[in-house]
């Protein structure tokens, strides 16, 4: 006899007394945006190579319109010297004035190095820093500088860590076998849209953290695909442009199969070794100072909870630093213990390096926009790996956009008045969005082995 399958919309269906006169149950409600079935259906369509070219365009203006239509002509953008004066310092040919002592900067020195090699290739506001000028002797900026710095200009080179991301996001596509489809499109349209994104140029001008982003997307790639060596390149570099690249690499490293755990170490080491030392040696101390980031834990009463402990000195350093890494490698070995290899599965291994990147933002001292822009990238990424966009996170990228705007709107008034509060409202759900996916991942192998072991013993017996 042949099975009937009921149609979900068919009146039969519906909720009501069936031929017994019992009520029926109700049909369970699907998804908002579609269960998994349903947005595979939609997303895994192949694009052709003309449609892709498209959504790259429609991509880059929307990333465009977005900058344009948050960046303010007056030129308000915070933490242009952090990066500006070691990238002027390096145009004008006076490395070792890149970290001068009256200056301070928390910006790794890759990314200087970077725009200060687009502004002499390109000749785009290289005229304006050659207005800067350095004390003999001690390097110092006269009055900060603040007066000749040419912010439209970094802002425009900054701009250019666009491409790279979109690169990165496509790269990890491409692992997850999700390339040259519909995913694509979904990927890059949500990631040009991202408010902290546009934060990260036009208000807070940290395009370091964009670079360090996408290079984390390319080394999840890399790792994917089991080259190690590859992948602690990447990572390596990443934390030259960024240091909380080191929150992906500890979930990395227990992730990794124990064949590729020492080329991993190798290339991250090598990698940042051959950027970094030659800085130094150009740069001199200054430059250490910035990469150890003690100076970027400010001692003062921060905005969010662990700024508020009133911790200083090593204490709050090893709260706002050392806590997240030791997280994320206690949430990586219990993942580990939980799934042997099948830990580095694009599903575990992607929602590892989501909770690690929350951890950040869970012990960090104050918060900022562009301080959610790791997290709300690979949280998207997360979905293409699982195979379907959640509501939740959609909800969750408009709720930290409005608590944490690019520009002034009301709710930064609540944010201002209750910042712990609105912390809170924001960092668990995000930390919930990367951990619930892993912890069902691990609970189905749970139970799959004990299914497993009661079948062997049945067999047995």
């Amino acid at each position: 006899m042949s099975a009937i399958v009921a149609d979900p919309e068919a009146p039969e269906d519906r909720a009501g007394p069936d031929r017994s006169g019992r009520a029926s149950p109700p049909p369970a409600r699907r998804p908002l945006l579609g269960d998994t079935a349903r947005q595979a259906a939609l997303l895994d369509v192949p694009l052709s190579a003309n449609r892709r070219v498209l959504v790259w365009v429609a991509a880059s203006v929307i990333f465009v319109l977005s900058l344009v239509g948050w960046y303010q002509r007056s030129g308000d953008v915070r933490d242009v010297l952090e990066s500006a004066i070691p990238t002027i310092a390096l145009v004008q040919g006076k490395p070792q004035c890149a970290y001068p002592p009256n200056i301070w900067s928390a910006v790794p020195p890759l990314y200087p190095t970077l725009t200060s090699g687009v502004m002499a290739a390109t000749g785009v506001g290289r005229a304006d820093a050659q207005t800067v000028r350095f004390a003999p002797g001690t390097c110092r900026v006269p009055n900060s500088g603040h007066a000749v710095i040419p912010v439209l200009p970094l802002v425009v080179i900054g701009a250019f860590a666009w491409p790279i991301l979109a690169f990165g996001a496509v790269a990890l596509l491409a692992a997850l076998g999700k390339r040259h489809t519909r995913w694509e499109a979904a990927v890059l349209l949500l990631l040009a849209c991202l408010p902290p994104l546009a934060s990260a140029l036009v208000r807070y001008l940290h395009p370091e953290d964009i670079y360090s982003v996408a290079l984390i997307l390319v080394a999840l790639a890399a790792a994917l695909r089991s080259r190690w060596l590859v992948t602690g390149i990447l990572i390596g570099a990443a934390c030259c442009f960024k240091q909380f690249a080191l929150l992906p690499a500890v979930p990395l490293l227990v992730a990794a199969p124990r064949s590729g755990r020492l080329r991993y170490c190798l290339g991250g080491v090598l990698a940042a070794g051959s950027i970094l030392v030659p800085l130094w040696l150009a740069m001199g101390s200054g430059m250490i100072g910035v990469m150890r980031g003690v100076d970027a834990t400010p001692t003062f009463v921060g905005s969010a909870l662990v700024g508020r402990l009133g911790l200083h000195a090593v204490a709050i350093t090893v709260v706002a630093r050392l806590f997240p890494l030791l997280g994320a490698a206690a949430f990586a070995l219990w993942a580990r213990s939980r799934l042997g290899d099948a830990v580095v599965d694009p599903g575990p291994l992607v929602a590892l390096v989501a909770v690690s990147l929350v951890l950040r933002l869970v012990f960090e001292v104050s918060l900022f926009s562009y301080y959610f822009l790791a997290t709300a990238v690979v949280l998207v990424v997360l979905d293409a790996a699982l195979g379907r966009v959640r509501l939740e996170t959609i909800c969750w990228i408009v709720a930290c956009s409005a608590l944490y705007p690019v520009r002034f709107d009301p709710l930064v008034l609540v944010q201002e008045a209750q910042p712990v509060l609105v912390q809170l409202v924001v960092v668990l759900p995000a930390l919930a969005l990367a951990a619930v996916p892993l912890l069902r991942l691990c609970a189905t192998a749970a139970r799959r082995e004990r299914q497993g072991a009661m079948v062997e013993v049945a067999s047995t017996s």
